[in-house]
């Protein structure tokens, strides 16, 4: 009967609204406007896009509780390096949320981008990132940047020598003009560092405040 057919083919169209709403690109479907007057229509996905990227977008995971990255590996630093250069290359602030112990890295980070942490409460560390061998941890660079908010923690021997929390510049990039707030660096054997090779990367024109450490040489 054509009510039937009707009833079938209303049904269909209704799944594949749900499906395509339910895809990775769902978001874009629907519109968004702000509710101010001159106010530009766009869609949530858009919308969502704009400003803050989670590190957890780019399956970094911490060292317990729930594994999000689909390989099964623990160790976050290939998906925190992603984050960073997706924000560096989009001019996206990169968001650290505050994991159920600690984001595990193995290899030097940089960042290129403004980051900032959530600050860890009641957890076993108190950096977000937890490091298990001798490295520098972060290298930031660039300019009119914020990084606010981030903690290192070197799990370590006591002979360590080249463990380093955050490094500022390198031998292609300066660090100028920029607000460092809140950075912590525990058990390093040197806290915090700067590049001196020359006219190029150098250190200058930065504000830090509170940047703290409990070992530095």
């Amino acid at each position: 009967p054509a009510a039937t057919i009707a009833a079938t083919n209303v049904q269909a169209a209704i799944e594949e609204v749900v499906s395509d709403l339910a895809a990775s690109t769902g978001a874009g479907l629907v519109g968004y406007l702000p509710g101010a007057t001159g106010a530009v229509a766009t869609d949530i996905q858009s919308k969502l896009r704009e400003g803050f990227i989670s590190i957890t977008d780019f399956y970094a995971n911490g060292v317990s509780g729930p594994k999000v990255d689909p390989t099964g590996v623990i160790d976050s630093t290939v998906g925190i390096q992603a984050a960073a250069n997706y924000c560096e290359t989009n001019w996206r602030t990169l968001f650290i949320p505050t994991p159920s112990v600690a984001y595990k890295i193995s290899a030097t980070i940089r960042l290129a981008c403004s980051t900032i942490g959530e600050v860890p409460q009641g957890s076993t560390y108190p950096g977000q990132f937890l490091c298990t061998s001798e490295f520098t941890a972060f290298v930031l660079v660039g300019s009119r940047l914020e990084f606010k908010n981030l903690g290192v923690h070197f799990s370590l021997g006591a002979s360590a020598t080249s463990a380093v929390g955050f490094s500022f510049a390198d031998t292609i990039t300066q660090f100028s003009n920029n607000l460092c707030s809140h950075l912590y660096v525990r058990h390093a054997f040197r806290s915090y560092a700067c590049n001196a090779s020359g006219s190029i990367g150098t250190l200058w024109n930065n504000t830090f405040i509170n940047c703290r450490s409990d070992l530095q040489s």
